[in-house]
């Protein structure tokens, strides 16, 4: 069984221009999906509380290391902040460097909050609220993408990751 690694999983925005960045300096990111319930009854539930499935959501909370605007090829605490107070959707991506898998979708950035410690990096949490369903994509299906190269198939270009992490 072969397991796959955090550092495997990066998370990307797609900005203005069109390409993919990844996140600046992503050190966690965990996904949440919750269903909306409504309570049932039946005449042989013998009191017991049923209930069904009704609208479903998700949600991203990512931690991430702050870095400099100028010259970084990523998107920052500062562009991701602008984002969030212009209320703009975003289109995320998430994808397994490892395997032929990537989550996409849209999304409001809903919170972002960090911390600056003495002696220590500053740091930056945001939380993503989804708009929709995610999509999960592999290169075999989706004719998707060669992260290594930059490029990709009818979805505009990537950031090279390789050389920089």
């Amino acid at each position: 069984m072969a397991f796959i690694k955090g550092s495997d999983s990066i998370f990307f925005i797609k900005d203005d221009d069109n390409l993919w960045y990844p996140v600046s300096c992503e050190t966690s990111n965990s996904m949440s999906e919750q269903s909306s319930v409504i309570s049932t009854t039946t005449r042989d539930n013998q009191g017991w509380e049923t209930s069904i499935p009704t609208n479903q959501n998700y949600s991203f909370s990512l931690d991430c290391v702050m870095i400099n605007d100028f010259g970084v090829n990523g998107l920052s605490y500062f562009k991701i902040r602008n984002k969030k107070r212009n209320r703009q959707l975003i289109e995320w991506k998430r994808k397994y460097m490892t395997i032929d898998k990537e989550e996409t979708g849209k999304g409001y950035i809903t919170d972002i909050s960090d911390t600056h410690s003495v002696d220590d990096n500053i740091t930056f949490t945001l939380t993503i609220q989804g708009f929709g369903a995610p999509n999960v994509v592999t290169n075999h299906e989706g004719g998707e993408v060669d992260y290594t190269n930059g490029g990709t198939v009818g979805t505009g270009g990537f950031y090279d990751i390789t050389n920089d992490y």
